[in-house]
């Protein structure tokens, strides 16, 4: 399994706003009033949907955790699992929360990456974090009937249209409608070398 190290799982993301194009930055003032309601963002690879996700945790001061689906996701890295735990006369067992629990309880901003790459079961689990106003996060698993949603999590999703090279699904109506916004990306959100000159500390050259 993926382990994230606690160093970055809920460190803030700095904000890149000198990277993002005119349409970026139009963007995120519109979507940054959205906040915590789910946004998704459609589109090509490589057009800067990450980074955009990031700035908008930058900007309502919120942690940042970030999920890339695939068909082989596995749901006890995303949900949590029971894991051992030695004692000094023996050994028993502890939960403990995955990747996308531990957002839902501490109030991250999470980007759904490649949402339609992600398993049924996946995308199944989080229709109740996207319902309006009653927002829910059930955990069978550990026995909980369900936990509470942050007042703060924020879910962004990914998708890429159909026509993609590699293998995706198309989204479900039902799950569409749970989405306070869908934004068609057309157009580079970000503009590709500022961002790197702002990753690597560079400067362009004279």
């Amino acid at each position: 399994l993926l382990k994230i190290s606690a160093k970055y799982r809920n460190a803030p993301t700095p904000p890149f706003e000198a990277c993002f194009s005119t349409f970026g930055k139009r963007l995120i003032k519109q979507l940054v009033q959205l906040h915590p309601l789910p946004i998704l963002l459609n589109g090509p690879t490589g057009w800067g949907k990450s980074v955009f996700a990031r700035e908008l945790a930058a900007r309502v001061g919120q942690p940042y955790v970030g999920i890339n689906a695939h068909p082989g996701l596995d749901m006890s890295w995303l949900v949590g699992m029971w894991k051992p735990k030695p004692l000094q006369n023996g050994l028993t067992v502890e939960w403990q929360d995955g990747v996308l629990t531990n957002a839902v309880r501490g109030g991250s901003v999470l980007l759904f990456e490649e949402l339609t790459r992600a398993p049924q079961e996946a995308v199944g689990r989080i229709f109740g974090l996207l319902d309006h106003g009653f927002r829910y996060w059930s955990l069978p698993e550990a026995g909980v009937e369900s936990i509470a949603v942050h007042p703060n999590f924020w879910m962004i999703a990914t998708a890429n249209p159909p026509t993609t090279e590699y293998r995706v699904s198309r989204l479900d109506k039902a799950l569409e409608s749970r989405f306070a916004a869908i934004i068609t990306v057309d157009k580079a959100i970000a503009d590709e070398p500022a961002l790197l000159r702002s990753l690597v500390g560079s400067k362009p050259a004279a």
